[in-house]
């Protein structure tokens, strides 16, 4: 599990980095915060054994984000 959250945050920092340097929109940088930190959260709930509803999830963000 340790070795899954390192890679995940190398991962993410690299990515979030060159989002910023190609000057992607703010919105489309969100929406990948949210999902990416989405999918962390479902792979503990997972890791854990707790229920969870990822459509609620999912849907919540895209209307937040206004997609």
């Amino acid at each position: 599990m340790l070795l899954f959250i390192v890679i995940f945050v190398v991962s993410f920092a690299i990515a979030i980095s060159l989002m910023l340097r190609l000057k992607k929109s703010p919105k489309e940088i969100a929406v990948f915060v949210a999902m990416s930190l989405a999918g962390f959260a479902i792979w503990l709930l997972l890791y854990f054994d707790r229920p969870f509803k990822p459509t609620v999830w999912v849907g919540w963000v895209i209307d937040r984000t206004g997609l």
